[in-house]
């Protein structure tokens, strides 16, 4: 399979082979919003090799596959709108350096080039979190595959990574089988607390699916090493491998253009292909957690609003926490409904359990995330019966305090007992709970 990385090394090699090239006056390789590529041309007045379109485009579907879209164009072409459509494309390229095509980030010089390249790059712009309220239908139900779990902030620093690696290796050391995926983009890192570095990644995948359709896992998944014994329980998806590539890739995810007849944008399509793949895994994980990107993101609200089972949410006790999590508490009760709606509160960083200024904390954050449920979610007369003191209710925050050892550490190793403290064990209980309906995780 030719993958993002190859394409454009792959492209220039071919055209480079092929008779008549490099006497063109200009060749644009023109890579559209999904990574895929087009050739647009500018023979020279009087070439001795005329360039075979069709044998070159062929060559190059052959390769490339998918990633290559057809016709080749032509500022010379016989066809008045085929030609000035090729002109106005020069008019957008920039020149592509003056040897030799950089295939990293690093700038390793992949394929000498000896005709004259120009390039024209489309990327997508970032989309807003919201979108128009519709109904979500989940991969699976409970019960027929495993759980999944995304772990949500609406501000970063919060301990949302940390949280989400706790019930991980505390479900590992149960015997369960777990599946992380790191769907931070714009600020990955859990590969690397986790000891897991692979060829390919999250990004990868994506881009490699909306350009191509594939649901390739090579490459993609490593156990977490970090946890010792117990990461031979935990698989990893990360992100991917920072550098400028990783940039170009991650600019191509489209959050908004769909297609007719499919429910949902190609990045959630791409999704949902890469967490039912992941249920193939021999053996099949018992649970899939996702680290979602803070903030007001599209990677975020699909991972809440439209692929998880359970949502939790984690804030410290800070007004635009509040704030935050009131909109998130809104906008999962409208995109999911009430009775798919599956939330847990936690209220991380908390002071030490029994002092003054905790008792006032722990007060108030349950105080808000009550009011934030009773605007939005209890809403039938069954509901309004919830009182804000119910300790089984969604409302009720769990707690989580904040332990001095988080902040500076040689390895996760080294405070392991930090991640089984009775905060993050009673989330991962609640975890398993919710995800034991019509029988699963059993």
């Amino acid at each position: 399979m030719v993958t993002f990385n190859q394409v454009l090394p792959a492209a220039v090699r071919i055209c480079e082979d092929t008779p008549g090239m490099v006497e063109l006056e200009a060749c644009c390789a023109v890579r559209d919003l999904r990574g895929r590529i087009r050739l647009v041309l500018k023979p020279s007045a009087n070439p001795t090799i005329p360039v075979d379109m069709k044998a070159l485009a062929a060559s190059l579907k052959s390769e490339l596959g998918a990633y290559f879209v057809e016709p080749i164009w032509s500022t010379a072409a016989a066809k008045p709108n085929e030609a000035r459509f090729a002109s106005e494309v020069f008019k957008h390229a920039q020149r592509w350096g003056d040897a030799a095509y950089e295939g990293s980030g690093e700038g390793q010089r992949s394929v000498l080039a000896r005709a004259p390249w120009w390039k024209y790059e489309r990327r997508l712009s970032r989309q807003e979190w919201l979108e128009p309220a519709k109904p979500t239908t989940p991969l699976w139900e409970l019960g027929n595959g495993p759980g999944i779990v995304t772990f949500y902030s609406f501000k970063g620093g919060v301990g949302r990574t940390t949280a989400l690696i706790a019930c991980a290796w505390q479900l590992a050391r149960a015997g369960k089988h777990v599946a992380i995926v790191d769907l931070d983009l714009e600020a990955p890192g859990l590969g690397a607390i986790l000891g897991a570095e692979t060829e390919r990644g999250v990004v990868d995948f994506l881009v490699d699916c909306l350009a191509t359709g594939s649901s390739d896992l090579t490459g993609l998944i490593t156990s977490a090493t970090a946890l010792g014994t117990d990461g031979d329980f935990v698989r990893v998806v990360p992100a991917g491998t920072l550098n400028q590539l990783y940039l170009e890739k991650l600019g191509r995810l489209d959050f908004l253009g769909g297609q007719d007849g499919v429910d949902g944008s190609p990045i959630e399509q791409a999704l949902r292909k890469l967490l039912s793949a992941l249920t193939k895994l021999t053996p099949r994980p018992d649970y899939i957690l996702i680290d979602s990107r803070a903030g007001l993101h599209d990677l975020a609200g699909l991972s809440l609003h439209r692929l998880a089972h359970v949502d939790v949410l984690v804030s410290r006790a800070t007004e635009e926490g509040y704030r935050g999590l009131n909109l998130t508490v809104g906008t999962l009760a409208k995109r999911k409904g009430l009775a798919q709606l599956q939330c847990i509160m936690v209220h991380t960083l908390a002071p030490t359990e029994g002092l003054r200024e905790a008792i006032a904390e722990e007060e108030e954050f349950l105080e808000r995330s009550y009011q934030a449920f009773q605007s939005y979610v209890y809403l039938n007369e069954q509901s309004r019966t919830t009182t804000r003191d119910d300790p089984m209710a969604p409302h009720r925050p769990l707690v989580v305090r904040r332990d001095g050892r988080f902040d500076r550490f040689a390895s996760i190793r080294s405070i392991e007992s930090s991640f089984f403290e009775t905060g993050f064990s009673r989330l991962r209980s609640h975890i398993e709970e919710l995800c034991k309906i019509d029988g699963a995780a059993e």
